[in-house]
């Protein structure tokens, strides 16, 4: 047996071995050392007034998070979820007291007081990933402006245990069963729950127009993911920080308006194709047979009834979609929920994320877009329509090479 220490908290651990990752904060193995290799004055820094500011708001923000924490960890209605968060608590708490050093200051006297919860667990797990978010980014960034070594080696590795703690939420939500993705502030996409992940290319006719989806390879599901949003990331489709590096703007410009209250009408004599322009991701499914737009005055055709309708429901991002001509009701595809990465073999490039099924997509400040069958999220960063694409990944040769 041996007797390890942990260069980030400092606690103490016996073992044949060293942990995957230390059981007191989180951290990484490689920064476990044994006890006689650990250097003692590691905490004794002289911080700038910078970095004391940053370290005081780091403390407030371990306070605030670990109480939240306690809070939900003596919810009765879910014991599994429950213990969880105690865990996450704990870990917290232990970040906090790391800071309360590095600034020689007093821990609060609250720290392991349990705050507010939000009511429902759903909401509850949801605030979690917008603090764990928060934090990975502001530790980054911190670590970033930082001039005092130790300083820059706590605030990375803290920046990465909060990232990690984002899977945890995403555990989380499949116990609560609701996929869904939320935008953050400037990064990444977050998706929950147990949502199946593939390529899907667009396959060409002989005229090299788009004519059908061909899945390509299939990514494991049942898992959190943090999706990159910036187009920068080295690991797509995976966020890899790359966004805070890039200074990255995610600011979403999309119109918040239900789909139906900007929705222009071709109408037919046998088919109506409602079309939101903006929504446009190129997959250009639309412009077979001389386009929808021109063929959809033929529909008294069944037979070019059918093809309009088709080629409106390849559509990814939603911006046509077929209506029945007595009724208005749409003629959606059935879809389950479910995200696929559009390539396009042709073209040479990757398009947006094709979100299926009505998964709902909630912005950086908290507002649900409308849920609809099929929408498409911007990931090269460069759309002027954010979070959804608007086809410039095409104009900018975006790959997922590149």
């Amino acid at each position: 047996m041996k007797l390890y220490r942990c260069r980030i908290c400092g606690e103490t651990y016996l073992g044949s071995g060293k942990p995957s990752d230390c059981p007191f904060c989180g951290a990484d193995a490689e920064l476990i050392v044994l006890t006689e290799d650990y250097p003692e004055d590691v905490n004794r820094i002289e911080p700038t007034e910078t970095e004391r500011t940053a370290l005081e708001a780091s403390i407030e923000l371990e306070r605030s998070n670990t109480r939240f924490y306690l809070a939900m960890a003596a919810r009765k209605d879910n014991p599994k979820l429950a213990n969880a968060y105690m865990r996450l608590a704990s870990i917290e708490a232990m970040h906090c007291s790391v800071f309360c050093k590095l600034a020689e200051a007093p821990k609060p006297a609250d720290l392991m007081e349990a705050g507010e919860e939000l009511g429902s667990w759903d909401a509850d797990i949801d605030d979690s990933l917008r603090r764990e978010t928060h934090a990975s980014t502001l530790y980054a960034e911190f670590a970033g402006r930082a001039t005092t070594p130790r300083l820059v080696e706590v605030w990375k590795e803290v920046s990465a245990i909060e990232a990690d703690h984002i899977e945890l939420d995403g555990i989380a939500k499949r116990y609560s069963d609701r996929p869904r993705i939320r935008v953050t502030d400037d990064g990444p996409y977050l998706v929950t729950g147990d949502v199946p992940f593939a390529v899907q290319e667009i396959g060409c006719d002989e005229n090299g127009r788009s004519a059908v989806w061909i899945e390509g390879a299939r990514y494991p599901h049942g898992e959190s993911r943090s999706l990159c949003r910036c187009g920068r990331s080295s690991d797509k489709p995976r966020c890899d920080g790359s966004h805070v590096a890039a200074d990255f703007d995610g600011t979403e410009t999309a119109s918040r308006e239900p789909y139906a209250a900007r929705a222009d009408t071709l109408d037919g004599p046998g088919l109506v194709i409602t079309d939101v322009k903006d929504l446009c991701a190129e997959a250009r499914f639309c412009a077979r047979r001389g386009g929808i737009w021109n063929t959809v005055a033929n529909t008294d055709d069944l037979e070019v009834r059918d093809q309009v309708q088709e080629q409106a429901q390849l559509c990814p991002s939603g911006r046509y979609v077929p209506c029945d001509k007595e009724s208005g009701q749409p003629l959606e595809p059935v879809l389950e929920p479910s995200l696929a990465l559009v390539e396009y073999p042709s073209l040479g490039v990757s398009g947006g994320i094709w979100v299926r099924g009505g998964i709902p997509v909630e912005s950086a400040d908290g507002h649900t877009y409308e849920v609809r069958n099929r929408v498409t999220l911007c990931r090269c960063g460069q759309s002027k329509n954010k979070p959804f694409c608007d086809g410039t990944h095409v104009d900018v040769g975006f790959g997922d090479e590149g």
